[in-house]
């Protein structure tokens, strides 16, 4: 999370891993990772160290075949540690629930398990 590559604060583990959440999720669905200047609304110069610097393109272009909903659940989770919602409340969002109905997820440990 931005506020802890910058030394700002205290580590509030759930609120950074829903940022870690979030970065994946714009990764997973613009093939980029989050903008450079993700965490300058609060004062961080960098939103996470070790991403290389995009080349050439924007974020505005990289979201363009996505949806408006997929794109709410990355921005609600890049936001600063107090802004961020819970697991719980990331699970509700609107675009999460029309891609899987968690009642009808079905885990099965014995596959898992090899």
């Amino acid at each position: 999370a931005p506020e802890l590559a910058a030394g700002l604060g205290r580590a509030v583990p759930r609120a950074n891993d829903m940022w870690g959440i979030g970065a994946i999720a714009h990764l997973l669905l613009t093939g980029q990772p989050p903008p450079q200047d993700s965490g300058a609304a609060w004062g961080v110069a960098s939103a996470a160290p070790g991403f290389p610097t995009r080349r050439g393109g924007s974020d505005e272009a990289a979201w363009q075949d996505r949806s408006d909903l997929s794109r709410d659940f990355v921005r609600r989770l890049l936001v600063q540690a107090n802004l961020r919602p819970s697991a719980a409340a990331a699970l509700q969002h609107p675009w999460l629930k029309a891609v899987v109905s968690l009642e009808s997820a079905h885990w099965d440990a014995s596959v898992a398990s090899g």
